[in-house]
């Protein structure tokens, strides 16, 4: 594989374009921070030729694949020298790339099931009674504890780094309008959010209701309300991967159908590529 050059840049984006379902990171990280810029979003890739493989990494050491071949010679090379914090894509493309560094056991390396639905298709459920409101108009200590307890929960983020990443998301997040908060009266019920936004795609991510609040259907809810919201500004389709069996019911009763399986690998500590 070789390193792109700017004038790689069309056909680079053209190729994840074209398979957007499963390559939402790496094109929305390339379209809002850039190649090779400081931003720890920023990504750079490394191509094969003919173009059938995008090796992507963002800035912070996130490895992003975007994989049509089984096997993909020249990844090792590639990432000699750099330093990594994880994995994320199809859990194929994540198995070839950790075969390929021989990477450690991760603190978090788990697969599940990629869902994808044509919002045509959207089977709203009954929301009398709710409303969804953006991050601004939610309790930002209660955001911070839910995003600190989704943390924990989905990601195995360590119980002592949770609270700080959380903080961070939120306020991020009230900035970017990605995310919305379920209400009932007063009282918020549950989150949801978009991790990665195209004009016709979103990737949907940080679904969460409180342990309390479980088994009422608020986080599909939550969910199709939003996702109705991004219909209307015309997005056609929305992915998204279920962390756990319960999320991928709540999913499937909204019309979601599985497409694949997706991994995600995250280093607690940082892993140089020494060769």
């Amino acid at each position: 594989m070789r390193r792109t050059r700017a004038s790689d840049y069309s056909d680079v984006l053209d190729f994840m374009m074209a398979r957007a379902a499963v390559a939402m990171f790496p094109i929305t990280n390339l379209l809002e921070h850039g190649l090779g810029t400081n931003h720890r979003k920023a990504m750079t890739f490394w191509v094969n030729e003919p173009l059938t493989d995008v090796l992507g990494l963002t800035g912070e050491g996130m490895i992003l694949p975007v994989f049509t071949s089984t096997q993909v010679p020249g990844i090792a090379q590639a990432l000699l020298g750099q330093t990594v914090s994880g994995v994320v894509g199809t859990a194929a493309a994540c198995a070839t790339v950790k075969t390929a560094l021989d990477l450690p056991a991760a603190a978090l390396d788990r697969n599940e099931p990629h869902y994808e639905l044509d919002l045509a298709e959207l089977d709203m459920p009954d929301v009398d009674g709710l409303t969804l409101v953006p991050y601004t108009l939610a309790p930002r200590d209660v955001l911070i504890a839910w995003r600190t307890a989704y943390y924990i929960e989905a990601l195995d983020v360590r119980p002592d780094d949770a609270p700080a990443r959380a903080i961070t998301h939120v306020d991020s997040a009230l900035e970017n309008d990605g995310y919305r908060v379920l209400m009932k009266g007063d009282t918020p019920m549950a989150v949801t959010g978009f991790n990665a936004k195209l004009p016709e795609i979103v990737m949907i991510g940080g679904v969460f209701t409180p342990p309390e609040l479980r088994g009422n259907g608020y986080a599909g809810k939550a969910l199709a309300l939003h996702l109705a919201e991004a219909r209307a500004k015309g997005v056609k389709r929305a992915v998204l991967s279920a962390a756990n069996d319960t999320a991928a019911k709540a999913y499937e009763r909204i019309k979601f159908k599985k497409m694949g399986t997706f991994n995600i690998t995250v280093f607690d500590n940082p892993v140089t590529l020494h060769g």
